[in-house]
């Protein structure tokens, strides 16, 4: 869950997604956490992901609570930088010319 708050940061950084998709994304993300089953504040290691229900054998992580934890506090630093960002981030360009792969080695269109 972590790792996915911070790709979309990423994603928002290389200029994938715009601030406002950025902040969509992470709002439902975390909507979608506290939804989630804990044990005494902790997340269960596995989740079904359309009925969100821990699934067995039930599992809590000291570790992936830390990683966690981390993953949010990188998370909000980014966050708190938004505002002071540009709307349309100077990479925004560059991550649309990233996706087209170009001619191959041989000139042909990929």
């Amino acid at each position: 869950m972590g790792l996915a708050l911070l790709a979309n940061l990423a994603a928002h950084d290389l200029g994938y997604l715009s601030g406002g998709q950025l902040l969509d994304r992470v709002t439902h993300t975390i909507e979608s956490m506290e939804q989630l089953e804990r044990h005494r504040g902790h997340f269960f290691n596995w989740y079904d992901t359309s009925t969100r229900k821990a699934l067995r054998p039930f599992y809590v992580s000291a570790v992936d609570s830390g990683n966690l934890v981390a993953h949010v506090r990188v998370l909000r630093s980014g966050l708190l930088e938004l505002p002071a960002s540009p709307v349309v981030p100077a990479g925004a360009a560059g991550g649309a010319a990233r996706l087209d792969p170009g001619p191959d080695r041989a000139g042909r269109p990929a």
